[in-house]
């Protein structure tokens, strides 16, 4: 079985900076530090958007959480079994930064 590294933040940081200062192509770089391009990728995008939203980790919160609004009570926890029709609805959304801003998703 295949292990997958693990980075520390500060590596991730790193390698980023030094992408940025670099005139050579993701993958000569990713190379060179020992890194998939796929993962140098990421955490470059993941720098830029928390960058451009000023949002810092990047870790998901609740959307209405964020308005200064309270999160509602988790009434169904996790038990999505019905004993009758129409007894549990459950919807999920979620958003996706893109060039032309925040796209969101529900179902």
């Amino acid at each position: 079985m295949r292990v997958r590294p693990t980075y520390t933040e500060e590596f991730k940081a790193d390698a980023v900076a030094h992408l940025k200062r670099s005139d050579q192509s993701v993958g000569k770089v990713a190379e060179g530090l020992g890194v998939s391009v796929v993962s140098l990728r990421s955490w470059y995008k993941r720098e830029e958007m928390a960058k451009k939203k000023g949002k810092g980790n990047g870790k998901v919160v609740a959307a209405n959480a964020l308005k200064g609004h309270d999160v509602a009570p988790n009434q169904v926890a996790r038990d999505f079994t019905a004993t009758r029709p129409n007894e549990r609805w459950v919807t999920d959304i979620t958003y996706v930064w893109t060039d032309e801003g925040w796209s969101y998703v529900a179902a």
